[in-house]
C-alpha cells in the first residue's frame, strides 16, 4: 500500500511537469512521509514499474502512448517518403511542351504602375484585441538576458551561455507576462533552497517551472496557510529531516521542542535505527 500510494503520487506529479526525474532523494523529501519503514525500497518498486525514458520516468500508460505517437509519426514519414518518390518518378513523364502551350508574358515590374500607399487591407495589430498574440521584440529579449546574465553570475560563479531555446522561453513568457513579473520569479528561482531547482535552474525551467515559483513567493505565504500548507521557515529543512526520523523509528511524531532538542533527537534516533539493523543482520 505504501508503494502504491507513493505510485499515484509520482504519476500525478508527472502529469503535471511532464517526466519524474530520477532523484530518490528529491521525492523523499516531498512524500517520504507516505513510507513509515523505507522509502528507498518502495522507489525501486515504483521504478521498476514505471518506463524509463530519456528525460526521466513516465507511467507504463504514457510510455504506450508515446510509443503509438512514434510509430504513427514513422508510417507518416514513410508515406510521405513514397509520396516524393511518386512525384520524383511523374516528372519524367511531362509531355513536351510548346511555345503555343505557355502563357502570355506578364508585363514588367519596372513598367507596371506603382501601387498606392497602404493599399493593402488593414490587418490587425499583433498586439491589438483582435486574438492575435503579443509581439516579443528582440529589445525586450535583450533587456532580459542584459538583467539576466550579471544576476546568474553573481549566484552562480560563472558566466551563463545564452542559447536558442532560451530566447524561445523567454518569449513564450514574455507574451503572457510583464518584463516585472519575469524578474520576479527570476529572482525566486535563482534564490531557491530546491535542491532540484538549484541544479537544473536555467531559462527553460524558468518556463517549466512558472506556475509553482508563484507559490514561493514570499507575498503568498498567508494564501499558502488558507490551502493547508505552512509558509517556510528557517527551520523547515531540519524540522523535515526530524520528522522523517521519527516517523521511521517511533512510528509517531511527538511535540517539537526547538531545534537544538532535534538535532540530538536525529543522533539518537539514527544510532537506534543502525543498532536496529545491526541486530537483524546478526539475526540472519
Amino acid at each position: 500500500m505504501e508503494a502504491r500510494g507513493l505510485f499515484m503520487e509520482l504519476v500525478m506529479w508527472q502529469l503535471e511537469q511532464g517526466f519524474i526525474p530520477d532523484d530518490p532523494l528529491y521525492f523523499e523529501r516531498l512524500y517520504g512521509r507516505l513510507c513509515s519503514t523505507d522509502f528507498h525500497a518502495s522507489w525501486a518498486e515504483v521504478t521498476g514499474i514505471l518506463a524509463r525514458t530519456d528525460k526521466g520516468f513516465v507511467s507504463p500508460f504514457v510510455a504506450q502512448v508515446m510509443e503509438a505517437e512514434s510509430q504513427a509519426k514513422e508510417e507518416a514519414r514513410q508515406r510521405q517518403s513514397k509520396k516524393r518518390s511518386k512525384d520524383a518518378k511523374s516528372c519524367h513523364a511531362v509531355s513536351r511542351v510548346t511555345s503555343r502551350d505557355l502563357p502570355p508574358p506578364s508585363p514588367s515590374p519596372l513598367l507596371s504602375p506603382t501601387p498606392p500607399i497602404n493599399s493593402s487591407p488593414l490587418t490587425p495589430s499583433p498586439s491589438s484585441s483582435e486574438g492575435a498574440e503579443p509581439k516579443v521584440s528582440a529589445v525586450q529579449q535583450r533587456e532580459f538576458f542584459d538583467w539576466f546574465k550579471p544576476r546568474w553570475k553573481a549566484s552562480r560563479g560563472s558566466e551563463y551561455l545564452i542559447q536558442g531555446k532560451d530566447a524561445v522561453a523567454v518569449t513564450k513568457i514574455l507574451k503572457n507576462a510583464s518584463m516585472d513579473e519575469l524578474k520576479a520569479r527570476t529572482e525566486l528561482m535563482l534564490a531557491s533552497e530546491d535542491a532540484w531547482l538549484a541544479r537544473h535552474a536555467s531559462l527553460t525551467t524558468l518556463l517549466a517551472q512558472w506556475n509553482q515559483l508563484a507559490a514561493k513567493s514570499p507575498h503568498n505565504a498567508a494564501q499558502r496557510v488558507t490551502v493547508g500548507q505552512p509558509p517556510r521557515a528557517d527551520d523547515d529543512e531540519l524540522r523535515n529531516e526530524w520528522e522523517k526520523w521519527n516517523s521511521r523509528v517511533r512510528k509517531a511524531i511527538p511535540p517539537w521542542q526547538g531545534e537544538e532538542h532535534a538535532r540530538a533527537d536525529i543522533e539518537r534516533l539514527k544510532q537506534i535505527w543502525r543498532d536496529s539493523n545491526a541486530a537483524k543482520s546478526a539475526s540472519t
